[in-house]
């Protein structure tokens, strides 16, 4: 039933039937994707093989910068695995890089460590 602005709060006859929203978490429980990758086998597996992109000024040597970075925190760059590719105009490169990672934390630490570099700009 329609009711006039002034005389109350106006709700269309339609909207009557819709129930409430509830907030999306409700009656969910929390879930340790951790836990559920390792059950099911998926996402990460450790220890293994992982390849980190990074992009930043052409004029800066970003893949010397990057190997250098990875070593000093300890992580291993797997020989051979380097690809280079220049922006569409030249300015910025993207580096990518392949490392062995023992455990999670040394797959956070490569990010870590690459993006506290000032010529990196963004890491994959």
């Amino acid at each position: 039933m329609f009711v006039p602005r002034n005389q109350g709060v106006f709700q269309h006859p339609a909207r009557a039937c819709i129930p409430p929203i509830r907030p999306h978490h409700a009656g969910m429980n929390s879930i340790d994707l951790t836990k559920l990758a390792e059950e099911e086998g998926r996402g990460f597996q450790f220890p293994g093989e992982f390849e980190v992109s990074a992009m930043g000024a052409a004029d800066a040597d970003l893949a010397a910068l990057m190997r250098a970075a990875l070593q000093e925190a300890g992580l291993n760059c797997i020989a051979g695995v380097e690809r280079v590719r220049a922006s569409s105009r030249g300015s910025y490169v993207s580096v990518t890089l392949a490392f062995r990672a023992e455990r999670r934390e040394d797959y956070d630490t490569a990010h870590r460590v690459l993006r506290a570099l000032p010529e990196v700009k963004w890491t994959l």
